[in-house]
């Protein structure tokens, strides 16, 4: 405690009012320098001397900082060194009595100093307390009642306080009893010396706990504990918490025998420093829960084979705790019967452990099938025959009803040796082979064909080459032909050249000879070469071309007619010939007259169809065939004869019906055979439309019609007709109707099948050209125009207008406008067109951050800065200026010399 007394104790009023007069008058008036020019405050802390063992002085300097600089303030304790301190400065008083001196410094604008007149306070500051010894309790007390005794000596007035509530108080030496509340205790002793002004106070306390809790003990593990009997006990234990002792021991007594089953019990013991006791129990029960163990004798699973004897080979159990356990065995095999059988063994200890094991049974059939081949092994089949497989049976144990598969392929068409594969299996799964040998042979001969005449005359003298001959057989198509002999075309007589050949397979051929007469010269005919047709040609129709080479110089006819070989001799001819057969001449003339002639058979069909095209695609339900026939054929249209008018020309008199899909028309006449094949299709192409759908309300008055439609068909919308891409999809951009509206997409096929879908969509009843939605204007009226749907009710902001007859509208009278935004509300329909117009009569934002006001200006180029409202044109002196984005402008003029009193900014209005 402070005590602040002026010379002595008992003249502490006359101390308040000598520091109230001369230190605190001062904090109220400042001095400048017609008065003085500096003066020092003081402020002393705490004022009234309360509860505070510190007594704070503040000194502070006052000055006009406009004439003077800072201040330097002087303070002095006693004789104790001066101190300085830049304009204020706070320190603690010293104890005991002291006399402070201040004062104060300042300069002035030529560096004079201009010191203060010094000031004086005596200060008297007393921090002795009054003596108070506190025996019991001590501090950090402990104790498990509910009261604690209180004693100790005291040199004046003694007050005691539990927790902040009185208790008793005394003089002089104090013993008493007091109670305490469980948990935290507080106890305060206080000794007041009231002989000071104000009263000293020395203050002791203790805190200390009344702990009345014992601890808690919690188990670890389980509670109860399941031990299994014959097991390993290891007790889990438990901990103990308390509410103050951080440090309790718990003791466990009791003992479990693992080996008896039965339940046994532990318990847990804890004191804590307060002498607070608890006991805690844990249940343990040692049990048998383990079931026997049974153990099959002999093998699992056991096989049986079908037919034998089976004796059950029993099964054993061991058991943890139960040596005598009997095993009892249920169910029964059937060794007759392939199959799975089970036999289930069961075991209970004498604690009713209960379990069972089984033993899977299987009665097999193991034993492959027999088979056995009918007919020979190996097989001999001769090329060119027909094979039958003899086959073969199976015989087995078990299954009676074995089936055979025959695998493998013999072609008689081709010598070889192949295997015939006969596989079997049982009902029970085994499987057997056997194979049969079937060799296929050739052993018959070719057959030789001489080519050219027999005998052959040959002028004596000419150029001979042997015609030569061919070989035919059954299996070998390159069998060579050998010749022997020799012709002497220079002398006149008869010669034989004799012909052999031998296959691949050594089948030799019968010879075949040939007589050569060498006879003399005999007139000859140029030479004629026919290269095409051939003979007996099957040609495709009536047309036909004949070609070939004749003797340079001669003449040539086909079928009478003269033709005009080229400068080779090469010639081609196209000619028609007649339905069926045919006979084309070619003579051959030379200039000496000689004539060389050959006649070249041929057979053209032996009818023609004209109609139908052959793969016509129609949605119609019949068809009719035309074409032409040979005089004298008989014909018939599937299968049903036709008889032609007398020129050869016919139609199918009666209606043929076509069947939906594929329609075969066969035509016959002679050996000539035409299919025609006609496909009916009454089913419209696919068709989708993938947008606008259906019922869908538009935007606007344009819409995109996309879709898909089946390949090959054609397609228009709204009769418009659409291109589509290589995958059949389409897009058509069409303008619609205001209002409801029809879109009709067409889709035909090449048989002319038609797939038609119409859309309904709804365009909006009405559109608005002006004005535009969000419009800004300065304009009191607006005018509204646009276009309705003929016959559809129009309102604008509830008010209905008449459009004239093509549509067209405008609102007659003057829409005025409120200041801000206006909402005109234009309806027609199910159709409503919002748009907001505000209206803005208020000039933009505009600040002119340079040059100020009456500035006068270093010249006449000066540079204009401010900021405008964002979105709005400015002029400076009627030159256009570009604010930026923010709206900050920077422009340099040129003004004149002397005042300018004209206005140097403009602010246009922006017009949207």
């Amino acid at each position: 405690m402070h005590l602040l007394n002026f010379k002595n104790r008992s003249k502490f009023a006359i101390l308040s009012i000598f520091i109230l007069t001369l230190c605190f008058t001062f904090l109220t008036k400042t001095v400048y320098a017609e008065d003085r020019p500096v003066h020092t405050s003081i402020t002393v802390n705490p004022a009234n001397q309360s509860s505070t063992n510190v007594l704070t002085i503040s000194l502070t300097a006052d000055y006009n900082a406009e004439e003077y600089s800072d201040a330097t303030i002087h303070y002095q304790w006693g004789s104790d060194i001066e101190k300085t301190a830049l304009n204020s400065v706070t320190f603690d008083a010293i104890s005991g009595h002291n006399v402070l001196t201040f004062w104060s410094t300042v300069y002035d604008k030529h560096g004079k100093p201009i010191n203060e007149k010094k000031q004086k306070c005596d200060f008297y500051v007393d921090t002795i307390a009054p003596g108070l010894t506190l025996v019991i309790p001590v501090q950090g007390f402990l104790i498990n009642q509910d009261s604690i005794i209180i004693s100790g000596t005291a040199e004046n007035s003694t007050t005691v306080q539990i927790n902040n509530e009185p208790a008793f108080s005394g003089v002089g030496e104090f013993s008493q009893t007091v109670p305490l509340v469980p948990g935290l205790n507080t106890i305060t002793v206080s000794d007041t010396d009231n002989s000071t002004k104000p009263p000293t106070v020395t203050i002791i306390t203790r805190t200390g706990f009344y702990d009345n809790l014992p601890p808690v003990i919690t188990l670890n593990g389980e509670d109860p504990l399941v031990v299994q009997v014959g097991g390993n006990f290891s007790d889990p234990g438990a901990t103990a918490s308390d509410n103050y002792d951080q440090n309790v021991t718990i003791i466990a007594s009791g003992s479990v025998d693992t080996n008896t089953v039965g339940t046994y019990t532990i318990t847990y013991s804890a004191a804590d420093i307060s002498g607070n006791q608890t006991t805690k129990t844990r249940t343990v029960e040692v049990v048998d829960n383990e079931a026997p163990v049974i153990t099959l004798n002999g093998e699992d699973p056991l096989v049986v084979q079908v037919g034998s004897n089976f004796s059950d080979p029993g099964a054993t159990a061991s058991d943890n705790y139960d040596q005598n356990v009997t095993v009892i065995a249920s169910g029964s095999v059937d060794t007759n019967t392939v199959g799975t059988y089970t036999i289930t063994y069961s075991a209970e200890d004498v604690s009713g452990n209960k379990t069972t094991k089984t033993r899977t049974v299987k009665v097999v059939d193991s034993e492959a099938p027999v088979i056995t081949l009918n007919g020979e092994d190996p097989l001999v089949a001769q090329i060119g025959s027909n094979f039958s497989d003899p086959g073969a049976t199976a015989s087995d144990n078990y299954d009676q009803n074995v089936i055979i598969i025959a695998s493998g392929s013999v072609d008689t068409n081709t010598v070889g040796t192949y295997t015939i594969t006969y596989s079997a299996a049982d009902i029970s799964g085994n499987q057997t082979t056997k194979t049969r040998t079937v060799e296929v042979v050739d052993n018959e001969a070719p057959v030789i064909t001489l080519n050219g005449e027999d005998p052959l005359v040959v002028q004596v003298g000419s150029n001979f080459s042997d015609p030569g001959a061919t070989a035919s057989d059954n299996y070998d198509q390159n069998v060579t032909v050998i010749a022997s002999g020799s012709v002497d075309i220079n002398m006149v007589g008869s010669y034989t050249l004799t012909y052999s050949a031998i296959d691949s397979n050594g089948n030799k051929a019968s010879s075949v000879t040939r007589v050569i007469n060498v006879v003399n010269p005999i007139p000859v005919g140029p030479e004629l070469t026919i290269s095409s047709p051939r003979e007996g040609e099957n040609l495709s129709g009536t047309q036909v071309t004949v070609t070939g080479t004749v003797e340079v110089g001669a003449s040539l006819k086909i079928n009478g007619a003269m033709i005009y070989p080229a400068a080779s001799g090469n010639f081609s001819k196209a000619i028609t010939v007649n339905l069926g057969q045919n006979t084309i001449k070619v003579i051959a003339t030379d200039t000496a007259g000689n004539v060389t002639e050959k006649d070249i058979p041929v057979i053209a069909p032996y009818v023609t169809v004209t109609t139908p095209a052959d793969n016509l695609l129609t949605n119609q339900a019949t068809v009719m065939v035309t074409g032409k026939v040979l005089v004298g054929t008989p014909l018939t249209i599937n299968n049903t004869p036709v008889t032609p008018d007398a020129s050869g020309n016919y139609s199918f008199p009666c209606t043929l019906n076509l069947a939906d899909g594929t329609n075969t028309i066969t035509v016959v006449a002679g050996t000539t055979t035409v299919i025609r094949n006609v496909t009916k299709d009454t089913t419209g192409p696919i068709l989708t439309i993938n947008s606008p759908i259906e019922g869908e309300n538009l935007s606007g008055t344009q819409v995109i019609v996309t879709g898909t439609v089946e390949k090959g068909a054609s397609l228009k919308i709204n009769g418009v007709t659409v291109n589509l891409d290589t995958s059949g999809n389409y897009m058509k951009a069409m303008t619609l109707n205001l209002g409801q509206n029809i879109i009709q997409v067409i889709a035909t096929d090449t048989a002319g099948n038609v797939t038609e879908k119409d859309i309904s969509v709804i365009a909006p009843y009405v559109t608005v050209t002006a004005p535009a939605d969000n419009l800004l204007t300065n304009q009191g009226t607006v005018v509204v125009t646009g276009k309705v749907g003929v016959g559809t009710e129009l309102t604008i902001n509830d008010t209905i207008v008449t459009p004239d007859a093509s549509g067209n509208y405008s609102f007659s009278n003057t829409l005025n406008l409120a200041d801000g935004t206006n909402t005109i509300t234009v309806v027609a329909g199910t159709t409503t067109v919002i748009r907001n117009v505000t209206k803005d009569t208020t000039g933009p934002i505009l600040t002119i951050n340079s040059p100020i006001e009456g500035e006068n200006l270093s010249g006449t180029q000066v540079i204009v800065t401010g900021t405008v409202e964002v979105g709005a044109s400015l002029k400076i002196n009627g030159a256009m200026v570009y604010p930026d984005g923010s709206g900050n402008f920077s422009k340099a003029i040129t003004v004149n010399l002397g005042q300018i009193r004209s206005k140097s900014l403009q602010q246009m209005p922006q017009v949207t």
